[in-house]
């Protein structure tokens, strides 16, 4: 259905100490001809180790033509905890009241859940009475346009001023409609010093299914997942950031402790085939609201949590695809093509407990299509690095000095978003290149970026920003 692209990879010649397969081909992005391969191996059941025929390290220096690009890369070479490795179809779920029952159990309890922390106006209504005030004090003509056009999107959507302010009351605990088109389950709960905010909203229209939940101890951390949170690599940016603070609280559990504190949730929660990824130190703080409080700071542990398929879990990066605001065309009133960002569990816990807890993008697996893919060996997906990797970063130009050390190569699963079906899409096999950066001899913290994603069947390359 669609041609077979066959990309010959660069007809310029590379400076490398390390012999490369200059015959090398990286397919194209077809996913028909990709399962076709994958399929390749369901008679042999040969095991990963078998296919890979994988060294102990990846060892590799190498330079572009121009000698502005260079990598280094002395790196482990870390393979799934399994003997072979399947390829699933998804498509994007919403969450079950049964799941909003349980998560609502869990984190509120029998304590009350209302639908806002104090009497008043909701932020969107404050936003609209600022514009009407500023509206009929505005004399310039264009100005005034532009905020008439805000507050006729606002009274479109059914927002408008109350006679008096709200009260407090009870909130739902079950999916009701908000005038964005979402359903939702929103409230906040305060139990002794703790300050709770959970929000359970579903909007597969703009991709925008998420579980929010905040707990602290000077106000409501109500805003969305404004959380910032460094780890250790970027620990001396702290007080550049303004975080210094947060070096100053202590943290008294252990890693293993917080571990445990998320696995025992999940469980709560009814939460499967989910593994941790990763759990580091974090500083930080969350945004408040509620208090007298602006902020509070935090040192943490942060917890990443992904999909196990088949004993393979998905490979966390940081090279997300983030929720954003869809825009309509204004010649055609149609909204534009949401984002569909990646599965993804995150805690927050320090010594007072879950801090924050994220649950992104559920996935619902709907097939599988290959039970025991076949792998590319791992010497052509080093070629393959070699050479696509100052391809995929040519665009710094010859007049900035990029130099990567590659300290830890990982084979794992990433959704393929199919481009052709909107909230479908394929998990598969793929390579991952970590390790730090530097840009005209500045390192750049990229603990968790992969510099390169490399597809393990058909040797592909992967834009992670994209999805495909």
């Amino acid at each position: 259905m669609i041609l077979f692209l066959l990309v010959l990879i660069m007809l310029f010649s590379l400076t490398s100490c390390q012999k490369t397969h200059e015959s090398i081909i990286v397919t194209g992005k077809n996913n028909d001809l990709m399962l076709k391969i994958a399929s390749g191996n369901e008679k042999e059941k040969r095991t990963i180790f078998e296919m890979l025929n994988i060294p102990e390290r990846m060892t590799l220096k190498t330079t572009n033509s121009t000698g502005n690009i260079c990598v280094n890369a002395d790196a482990d070479i870390i393979l799934p905890d399994t003997n072979s490795i399947p390829i699933v179809k998804v498509r994007d779920r919403n969450f079950t009241q049964e799941e909003a029952d349980r998560i609502i159990e869990y984190f509120i309890g029998d304590a009350a859940f209302n639908n806002r922390f104090e009497t008043g106006y909701t932020y969107e209504e404050e936003k609209l009475m600022y514009w009407m005030e500023e509206l009929s004090k505005e004399t310039d003509p264009v100005k005034r346009k532009f905020l008439q056009r805000d507050n006729d999107k606002f009274k479109s959507a059914g927002i408008t001023i109350p006679d008096k302010p709200h009260d407090i009351l009870p909130a739902p605990k079950v999916f009701e409609p908000t005038e964005y088109g979402a359903m939702q389950i929103k409230g906040y709960s305060k139990y002794g010093k703790n300050h709770k905010y959970l929000i359970i909203s579903n909007h597969l229209a703009e991709n925008k299914n998420m579980v929010l939940y905040t707990c602290e101890q000077k106000g409501y951390a109500d805003i969305g997942h404004e959380g910032t949170y460094n780890s250790a690599a970027s620990k001396s940016d702290l007080k550049k950031l303004g975080l210094e603070t947060a070096d100053q609280v202590p943290l008294s559990i252990s890693p293993e402790d917080a571990r445990n504190k998320a696995f025992d949730a999940l469980r709560a929660m009814n939460i499967s085939n989910m593994g941790l990824f990763s759990c580091e130190e974090v500083w930080g703080e969350a945004a408040l609201s509620g208090s007298i409080a602006k902020r509070q700071e935090h040192h943490a542990y942060r917890l990443e949590f992904v999909r196990n398929i088949g004993g393979a879990l998905m490979t966390y990066t940081e090279n997300n695809i983030n929720r954003t605001f869809v825009e309509t065309d204004e010649r055609t009133g149609k909204k534009l093509e949401p984002s569909w960002p990646y599965e993804r569990i995150m805690f927050i816990i320090d010594d007072t407990g879950i801090v924050e807890f994220l649950w992104e993008s559920p996935y619902e697996i709907t097939e599988q299509v290959v039970e025991n893919a076949k792998l590319m060996p791992f010497d052509d997906i080093k070629a393959i690095f070699s050479k696509m990797i100052f391809v995929t970063h040519a665009h710094y130009g010859e007049n900035t000095k990029l130099t990567f050390n590659i300290d830890r190569i990982q084979l794992g699963m990433m959704r393929i978003q199919d481009k052709y079906s909107p909230g479908t899409g394929l998990i598969v096999p793929v390579w991952d290149f970590f390790g730090t950066m530097s840009l005209n001899g500045q390192e750049i913290n990229t603990a968790h970026t992969s510099h390169l994603t490399v597809n393990a069947v058909d040797g592909s390359i992967i834009n992670r920003m994209k999805g495909y």
